[in-house]
């Protein structure tokens, strides 16, 4: 969206404004207080491009599934509540995407060369 907003407008600065209220202004206000919402939404919006733009694809993705499951998403750990299977596959997916993330941050190195490992060589 980003991409075709810029080449519409010509202008980065023109698209990243149109993105930011359309995103802030597409959302439904959840909260007794619609202003604060759509300030909340459209400071969320500009975090999201900023790390979209900053930090590529991925990191934007998983800023915004951190972002917003917790909106979508009703999260427990109490293992007799009858939506515990659902929390915990959610848990699992974040914890595994966090993972991946860190495995592909490390480009291959091995944990021994972050100094992660217990052989330190310290007799």
């Amino acid at each position: 969206m980003l991409l075709l907003l810029t080449r519409l407008f010509r202008r980065r600065w023109a698209a990243v404004t149109f993105a930011v209220l359309f995103m802030a202004l597409t959302a439904a206000p959840q909260s007794s207080n619609p202003w604060l919402f759509l300030v909340f939404m459209a400071v969320s919006a500009c975090i999201f491009i900023f790390t979209l733009t900053r930090f590529g694809l991925v990191a934007g993705m998983v800023w915004a599934v951190f972002m917003w499951t917790p909106e979508c998403v009703v999260l427990t750990v109490d293992p007799s509540a009858w939506y515990a299977g659902r929390s915990f596959l959610t848990l699992l997916l974040l914890a595994a995407l966090a993972g991946y993330g860190f495995w592909v941050s490390q480009a291959g190195h091995p944990l021994k060369k972050l100094g992660l490992s217990d052989d330190q060589g310290v007799a």
